[in-house]
């Protein structure tokens, strides 16, 4: 099993530095509002896609293709199903 850690950039901040990546670091750029953002390495960029405002479903998506789709299977908790 991977650990990645995620710092914030500031105390308010919803943006984020994502260590213990094999390929390096990651920042993490997050609007709360939109529930979307996008994730940017030194050899990557991937976009953040909420499917819905009331929709629990997200996808990770690269090139016009999808990397990987996270589903929040309750409101009331902060987890995630990710495939």
């Amino acid at each position: 099993m991977t650990m990645i850690e995620c710092i914030p950039r500031s105390l308010c901040s919803w943006d984020f530095t994502a260590r213990g990546l094999s390929s390096g670091s990651a920042s993490i750029e997050y609007d709360w509002f939109t529930e979307q953002g996008r994730i940017l390495g030194a050899h990557m960029g991937y976009d953040i896609v909420k499917h819905g405002v009331f929709s629990g479903q997200w996808t990770l998506e690269r090139n016009g293709g999808v990397a990987a789709e996270a589903h929040k299977p309750s409101a009331m908790f902060r987890s995630f199903e990710i495939t």
